[in-house]
C-alpha cells in the first residue's frame, strides 16, 4: 500500500505541475493533452486500489469499476492525441484527432452500455478473472476495453519509439522509458485480449497466466508515468540547481556590491521583483557598473584579468575610501579595462565572486 500511495501522490503532483505549466503557456496544445492524460491516470488509479467504496455506495455496486475503465480509456486516448499533436502541425493532427475522438466516444459508449444493461448486473458484479466471457455483454465490455487500449497504446508506442530514436539526453531517456512502459502495457493488453477470446470460445485459461498478465499491466503503468515525467523532472532538477547557484553567487557578491554601492548608490537598480534570476542578474550588473565607475581611480591602467583578485580588492577599497573622503581626481575618466571576460559570462561572474571574496578576506581598515 505504501508504494501505491507514493505513486498516487506522484501522479497528483505531476498533474498539478503540468496544469501550472499549461497556465503559463495556454497555447501549447500538446501540453494541454498531456495534462489531461495525467488527470485521467490520477483519477483512475485510486479506484483500482481502495477508492471504489465511495462511488459504489453513492450509486450501484460496480459503478466505480466502469468509471475507472472509462478513465483508463481516456488516459490512452489523450496520450495518443498528445503524440499526434507533438508530431504534426495542428491542422494535420486535427483531422486524425477528430477520428480518434469518434473512436473513443464509441468505445466508451459500448463499455457503459454493456455494463449497465447486462442481465442481473453480471458485468458490474464480475471482474476480468471471473466474468463469463461467453455472455454477449461481458464479451462486449471487456473486448471493447482490450481492443481500444491495444489500438491507442500501440499507436502511441510506435510514435514514441520513433521520437526516442531521434532524441538525446533527458528527452531520450524519458522517451525510452515511456516506450518500455507502453510496450509492457501493449503486451499485457494483447495477452489479456487473447485470453478473452479463448474463454469466449469455451476454453479455460490457467489462473496464474491471468494473474501474471494483470501484474505486468500494473507494473507497466508506473514505468509509463515515469517516462512521461522524466524530461520534466530533469528540467526541474536542472532549474533548481541553477537557482541554487544563482542564490550562492548572489550572496557571495554581497561584499563587493556593498562596497561599490556605498560610493555609487545611483548604480543600484530599482527593485522590480523578488525572483532569484532577476536578483542575481541585477547584482551582477550593479557590481559591473560600480567597477566601471570606480575604474579611473584605481591607480592602474592594467586590465582586470592582469590583476589578482586580492590586488584588485585592495585597490578597490583604497579607491572607495578616496571617494568617501572626496579626494579623488574628477578629471580622471579612463574606464577600467575588461577584455578577457566580455565573451564568457560565467568566467566574468566567477572573477567578480573571487574579487568579492578577496574583499571579505581583507583585514578591516580605517574609513
Amino acid at each position: 500500500m505504501g508504494f501505491f500511495a507514493v505513486f498516487f501522490f506522484t501522479l497528483v503532483l505531476a498533474m498539478a505541475w503540468k496544469a501550472y505549466q499549461r497556465m503559463l503557456t495556454p497555447g501549447s496544445v500538446p501540453l494541454r493533452w498531456l495534462t489531461r492524460c495525467l488527470a485521467c491516470a490520477a483519477a483512475a488509479y485510486p479506484l483500482g486500489v481502495n477508492g471504489r467504496e465511495v462511488i459504489d455506495a453513492a450509486f450501484t455496486v460496480g459503478t466505480a469499476k466502469v468509471v475507472q475503465d472509462v478513465l483508463v480509456l481516456g488516459m490512452t486516448y489523450t496520450l495518443l492525441v498528445f503524440c499526434l499533436y507533438s508530431a504534426a502541425d495542428d491542422g494535420t493532427a486535427g483531422r486524425r484527432v477528430r477520428r480518434e475522438t469518434v473512436g473513443f466516444v464509441g468505445a466508451a459508449a459500448v463499455v457503459v452500455t454493456a455494463a449497465f444493461t447486462a442481465p442481473d448486473n453480471s458485468v458490474l458484479h464480475s471482474s476480468f478473472e471471473d466474468a463469463d466471457m461467453a455472455a454477449p455483454h461481458a464479451l462486449a465490455f471487456y473486448g471493447t476495453l482490450g481492443l481500444y487500449m491495444l489500438h491507442t497504446l500501440t499507436a502511441a508506442g510506435v510514435r514514441t519509439y520513433r521520437y526516442a530514436r531521434m532524441s538525446s539526453g533527458a528527452a531520450a531517456a524519458g522517451l525510452w522509458t515511456l516506450t518500455a512502459g507502453l510496450a509492457g502495457m501493449v503486451l499485457a493488453t494483447g495477452v489479456r485480449t487473447g485470453f478473452l477470446l479463448v474463454r469466449a470460445g469455451g476454453a479455460t485459461v490457467p489462473h496464474w497466466m491471468t494473474t501474471v498478465s494483470a501484474d505486468l499491466l500494473v507494473l507497466s503503468t508506473p514505468v509509463f508515468v515515469l517516462g512521461v515525467l522524466w524530461p520534466g523532472m530533469c528540467a526541474g532538477w536542472a532549474a533548481w540547481r541553477l537557482r541554487v547557484h544563482h542564490w550562492r553567487v548572489y550572496r557571495r557578491l554581497e561584499p563587493l556590491w556593498r562596497l561599490l554601492s556605498s560610493a555609487y548608490p545611483d548604480t543600484v537598480l530599482p527593485t522590480l521583483g523578488r525572483r532569484g534570476a532577476f536578483r542575481y542578474a541585477r547584482r551582477v550588473i550593479e557590481c559591473r557598473d560600480g567597477l566601471i565607475r570606480i575604474g579611473p581611480h584605481l591607480g592602474t591602467t592594467s586590465a582586470v584579468e592582469a590583476m589578482a583578485p586580492g590586488e584588485l580588492a585592495l585597490r578597490l577599497r583604497q579607491a572607495i575610501d578616496d571617494v568617501h573622503r572626496g579626494t579623488v581626481d574628477p578629471s580622471r575618466t579612463e574606464p577600467l579595462r575588461i577584455t578577457k571576460y566580455t565573451g564568457d559570462e560565467a568566467e566574468g561572474v566567477q572573477h567578480l565572486v573571487a574579487v568579492s571574496q578577496a574583499l571579505q578576506a581583507l583585514p578591516a581598515g580605517p574609513r
